[in-house]
């Protein structure tokens, strides 16, 4: 399945990196990847949809009451909303 985003998405389950989308999509046939990117929101097989800016991404935290938006960097402020949406 080929999914779409920037950087990289961390398992908190395992506590270590899940994936790594490289020129802004990932192709997996891995199926908890699979199913992680999707419980994420992660657009996926030809849904594609432009990475937001750093100011979108900003309003969205804002708006799920994450703290300290404000001073994140893109690929923090991805993590912390839990994918491109």
């Amino acid at each position: 399945m080929k999914f779409y985003g920037v950087g990289i998405v961390w398992n908190p389950k395992t506590n270590k990196r899940l994936c790594r989308f490289e020129n802004g999509s990932l192709e997996t046939e891995d199926e908890e990847v699979i199913n992680q990117l999707i419980e994420r929101n992660y657009k996926h097989d030809g849904e594609y949809q432009e990475a937001p800016t750093l100011e979108e991404l900003r309003e969205k935290a804002k708006e799920l009451g994450i703290k300290s938006y404000a001073s994140m960097k893109y690929e923090t402020l991805i993590d912390k909303i839990g994918g491109l949406k």
